[in-house]
Order: structure tokens, then sequence, then C-alpha cells
């Protein structure tokens, strides 16, 4: 066998420093972990392996597995609240499927060549708030079943005392009735143009320094913003859960998971801290309403309080959800929903028919009631001809499996893409990256030369496309809403995102599924052909003005 020096990174400035310190930088063979890492290998031209010759579809199978399994492993106390446990969870299951990740590719290395030496930066830092500032990959290959071969270039040493902060609420209490929203994003803004004209003040947490004109708009549209401070505690961490025992495919992860334990117990009663002042404001101001489009962190009590303080609370998810026939599709739609929905209580819109499917099944013994899009884009009197590709792209720190592309699948597709948009005449081929990845924009326009890269809003967006091609990804409701017909492209033949045609030479469906690249082309001309497309079968017909103006009809508002 091939005797071969590695090195991993997870920044373009982390490939830079281990340049600077490696002596022999062509004997190296580098390793992406995300899809920073891999376009500068790319463009840079630097030897590297590519994950997608080693990880096929059971690798995505294995990994929901190993998740739900060592999930089992928790043991929390009674007296700990749900959404801090939600929470917990959700930061342990990205943290495993980072190790899974690495110990996988990892294992299919040694099976071909013989690894002498890693190379790593031995940077390490954390931050749950600012994804940019997370190095923990030296830690993760530390902890590897290869240990032994790990140089660390740099020997950062973490600050476990970590600050823990207190909160407190600065802004005078609400004497009219209003309304509480999770957060000014997922189109939320047009709750305050449907409440424009009715007595009612809409209103949200906020932590950061707001600039003069958001101020200004946001008085004009009848906004307030509740103002939570931070202040300096002396206060320790009081929250504890238990050390767990973790066995999976005979790598041992008990260290790691439990190492990560520590650092996600500051987050944890940071999120305490915050919800007994959040406690405190609702009781001596109780809202008229909830309003949740995410269910992360704080917005997670706000969903859990409003049943203790019998306050209505809609959550109006911004991600679409979907139910199928295949067992792991609906386990990576199940842990898609933790940040979503709850599986009772509180009151769930339906946006779609794609979603009516998943809450039937998920939420079966809840609320829910079908309210037609409120949040999805809906662009009218669109006209467009181009191709829009768009699907929801993860990083190295919030790795998901199955319903995901990984960030090596997304860039064979690009290639695939880029060579058929030379045969494609008079329509271009737009693509648009997930907001996460935007700053590889003008990388990825000196690699892929037919492509047309956009961070476009997708209503001005949607005015130039004729049809969408996805994985799995809220633009394909966007789209639908639009009447913009879908193509779920999977030429991984993996996940099939929602009920959807196979023959791709029968006309006027609004979704096809396509598991071949022979069969794109030809699925795009019979989208051309086709005049009237069957979006009845996935969205409900109705304005989003008008389905706010029912929402709030019932709910007497």
């Amino acid at each position: 066998m091939k005797k071969v020096n590695l090195a991993f990174a997870q920044t373009r400035k982390e490939i830079i420093f281990i340049n600077r310190n490696i002596k022999n930088k062509g004997s190296i063979t580098w390793v992406p972990v995300n899809l920073e890492t891999l376009i500068f290998f790319e463009e840079n031209k630097i030897n590297y392996l590519n994950p997608l010759t080693f990880l096929k579809n059971n690798f995505h199978k294995e990994g929901i597995i190993g998740s739900e399994k060592m999930i089992k492993k928790f043991k929390f106390r009674n007296n700990l609240d749900q959404f801090l446990v939600n929470r917990y969870i959700g930061i342990q299951r990205k943290y495993f499927n980072s190790c899974f990740f690495i110990n996988e590719v990892l294992k299919k290395i040694k099976k071909k060549y013989l690894i002498n030496k890693i190379f790593l930066s031995g940077w390490q830092s954390f931050s749950f708030v600012n994804p940019e500032n997370n190095y923990f990959l030296s830690k993760i290959l530390k902890n590897s079943f290869l240990r032994n071969k790990v140089i660390l270039l740099n020997r950062d040493k973490i600050n476990n005392s970590r600050k823990i902060y207190d909160f407190k609420i600065i802004t005078s209490e609400f004497k009219d009735n209003y309304i509480i929203v999770s957060n000014l994003g997922y189109n939320f803004k047009r709750i305050f143009f449907n409440l424009f004209n009715k007595k009612i003040k809409i209103a949200t947490f906020n932590q950061e320094r707001l600039p003069w004109y958001k101020k200004t708009i946001y008085k004009i549209l009848g906004l307030k913003i509740i103002k939570i401070k931070k202040i300096n505690s002396k206060k320790k961490i009081k929250i504890n859960i238990p050390k767990i025992h973790f066995i999976f495919k005979k790598i041992n992860y008990s260290n790691i998971i439990n190492s990560r334990k520590n650092e996600a117990l500051h987050e944890l009663q940071e999120l305490k801290n915050l919800s007994l002042v959040v406690k405190s404001f609702l009781q001596n101001n109780k809202p008229k309403l909830i309003m949740l489009n995410v269910l992360r962190g704080i917005n997670g009590y706000l969903s859990e309080s409003s049943e203790k303080l019998n306050i209505p609370c809609l959550q109006i998810s911004h991600g679409t959800l979907s139910l199928t026939g295949n067992k792991y599709s609906n386990k990576y739609n199940k842990i898609l929903s933790e940040e979503l929905t709850t599986k009772k209580g509180n009151i769930f819109c339906v946006q779609s028919k794609i979603a009516d499917k998943f809450v039937k099944k998920f939420r079966k013994n809840s609320q829910n009631i079908k309210t037609g899009n409120l949040i999805f884009n809906q662009t009218i009197k669109n006209n467009g001809s181009d191709i829009l590709y768009a699907v929801t792209n993860r990083g190295f720190d919030g790795m998901h499996f199955y319903g995901i592309e990984m960030f090596y699948e997304y860039f064979q597709n690009l290639i695939f893409l880029n060579k058929i948009a030379k045969s494609i005449k008079n329509k271009k081929i737009i693509v648009k990256p997930h907001p996460t990845e935007f700053k590889s924009i003008p990388y990825l326009k000196k690699i892929f030369k037919n492509l047309y890269f956009t961070d476009q809003k997708n209503h001005i967006l949607f005015k130039k496309i004729g049809v969408t091609i996805s994985y799995s990804s809220t633009i394909i409701e966007d789209s639908l809403n639009s009447k913009i017909p879908v193509i779920l492209f999977d030429q991984w033949k993996r996940y099939k995102h929602c009920d959807s045609e196979t023959n791709t030479s029968k006309k006027n469906s609004a979704v096809y599924y396509v598991n071949s690249k022979n069969n794109l082309g030809k699925c795009i001309k019979t989208i051309v052909k086709s005049t009237k497309f069957n979006f009845q079968k996935y969205i409900y017909e109705r304005e989003n003005s008008k389905s706010f103006k029912k929402l709030f009809n019932n709910l007497s508002i």
C-alpha cells in the first residue's frame, strides 16, 4: 500500500496556517471536511482525497442510526426543562455527526493507504452563536482511533472558565394587546403588514444593537423590540447531565461526547438564565398570541411556557417537512422537525399539502390548522424561463445525514450542471447556494464558468425562473407557491422529498423525481412543453394576505 501523510482543516485560514508550518508541502494529501476547503483544494490544484469515492448511501443510514443510539444513552433529570433537553440533543447530534464522518473517512482511507502522519493545526475554540469561531477538528481527530498518528502544529488551550451571564429586560411594560414573534426573519415581516391596520402591537426579543434605520422602520410598522441586556454573573453551572459510555461500529465515542457536554452546559445554563427573565416578563405582560418559525434556543422555551401560561402559540415552520414511504427519509424529517415543531402542544400551521402528510403522522394528537402559505415565497406573475439549482448546504459543524446532500455531493452536481449548461439553449442555469455558503460564490464562479451564481432574494430571483432543481430545501415550497415546477434531482438514488412524478415524459406534473443524469435534460424538456401543472396537488390555492386574514379571524384577533 502507498504511504500517505494526511492533513485536515475547516477553513482556508486553517489550511494556510498548516501549509506554512509543514516543511514538505508536496508530501501532504488533504481531506476536505466542508465546501470551503474542497473549493480551496480545487481552485489551487492541491492534492486531496474526495470523500465521494469512499462514502456511499449506507454511510448516511448508519449515521442516523448512530445518533439515535447515542441519544438513548442520555439520562436527563426530571426537573430539566424540555427545551434544554432538546437543545442538548441538537448540539450533541451534530457533534456526533461530525465525529462519525471523520472516523468513517479514516476507516476508508486506511483500507487503501498506509497512513503515516495526520497533520492538524491544533486550533481549538467553540461558539454556539458564531459558527465561524468553531474549530474542533483537531480535537475530534485527537480522539479518533488513529490518534497516535496525529501531529498538532499548535497546541491551543481551551478556556473552560467561560463566563455565565444573567439577563435583564430593559423594555417598559406593555399596556396594550400585543403579539410576540420569534424573530424578524423568514418572511415574518408579512405579519406586520397584515396586522398594520389592527390595533395590536407586535413585539420580539432582541439582544443586539439595532441600526437607527431599522429602529425607524420597525416603529413605523408598529413593531416593539423587547430589549434584553447581558449582565456579568458569578453564578456557576447548576445543570448536570451524567456522562455516557457509547461505542458505535467498534469506535468509542465516550470521551469526545462527554467533552462536548462540558461545552454544551454553558449554553444550557445561559438559556436557563434567559428563560427566567422571559418567564417573568410573560407573567407580567401576557401576550395575546405567540408566533414561532423556529423552536431552537429561547424560542423552545416560548413554546413550552405558552402551554403553562395558557397563551395561544402558533408554530409556523420556515422549513419544509414531509412524509414518504422510506424509513430513513422519515427519520431524517423527524430529526429536522425537532427545531421546527413539537409532537404535542401548540397549534401547527399547515402551509402545504406536503406538510399535511407529515403532521398527520407526527402530530396526529395535536391541534393543526390548514392555513395555506404564510411565510414561503410567493412570486406573482412569473414568466421566467431560466433554471434554478438550489439545495440546503450544511457545514462541518452542522452535518445531517440522508435527506441533505453532503458538500462533496453538491460539488459533484455542480460539475455535472456546468457540463450540461453548454448544451441548453436560451436558458441559464442559476445556482443559489444556501446563505451559509454565500461567501463561497466568488470562488465557485471561478471554477464553474458556465453557471450563474447568485445571492438574490427569492421574490426577485423567481421572476427569471421557469423550473427549480433541488434535493430537499425550503426552496421546493417557495417554488411551488410561486407556480414554478420542481425537479427533485437525486443522482445518489437515496432520498425523495415528497410524492412526485417519476415518468419524465409525462407532462404537467408540478414535481418530478429524477435519479439519473441522462433523464434530467429530458425532464426539463417535458416541463417546457407543459402548460397546466398540477400545483393543487401540493399547495393550497390562497394568497398570503387571505391566509393571514383567515388565520387571525379564526383566532379572534
